[in-house]
């Protein structure tokens, strides 16, 4: 009798320090998973600097969602100025892609572009973050340079 409580208080306490481990480990911190910046300048004056600073830097901007037109036009009503600006660098994506196919996944690279006020906030995911679902990757040098290229984009507004 001693044994079978004993063994199913062991069950009970596995099952829920797993359980525990698990919900620690689904909460994560977004500051780990994007990064944002805010700056104090109109949104359209932002969004001309990121297009130019994304070709200087050797980019290809590949699309541009215009989120706040479309919601306006489906839903009806007003909403702030929201774009998604998505661009790439066919050479350092192609390495990318070969080394890991799956990474395209995560492509194209964008930076997302929101007014707030009289305040213009751009936002794009940590690439580097992405490395979690390829621990055993051979990208990461490039994923790094990328983020860096990505995030030096972003910084070139604030001047």
């Amino acid at each position: 009798m001693h044994k079978k409580i004993l063994f199913f208080s062991l069950i009970l306490f596995i099952l829920s320090s797993n359980i525990s481990y698990s919900q620690e480990k689904a909460k994560l911190n977004k500051d780990d998973i994007i990064y944002s910046i805010t700056v104090n300048k109109d949104f359209e004056t932002v969004v001309g600097e990121i297009r130019d600073a994304i070709i200087d830097r050797n980019f290809k901007i590949t699309r541009e969602n215009e989120i706040s037109k479309g919601m306006v036009y489906y839903r009806g009503g007003e909403m702030y100025d929201y774009k998604i600006i998505e661009f790439c660098n066919l050479t350092l994506c192609g390495d990318m892609l070969k080394k890991e196919p799956d990474i395209g996944a995560f492509m194209p690279t964008g930076i997302t572009i929101y007014a707030k006020g009289k305040q213009t906030v751009l936002v794009t995911k940590r690439l580097s973050y992405m490395l979690n679902a390829f621990p055993n990757t051979e990208v990461k040098k490039e994923v790094e340079k990328l983020e860096k290229e990505v995030f030096e984009i972003m910084e070139s507004v604030k001047k």
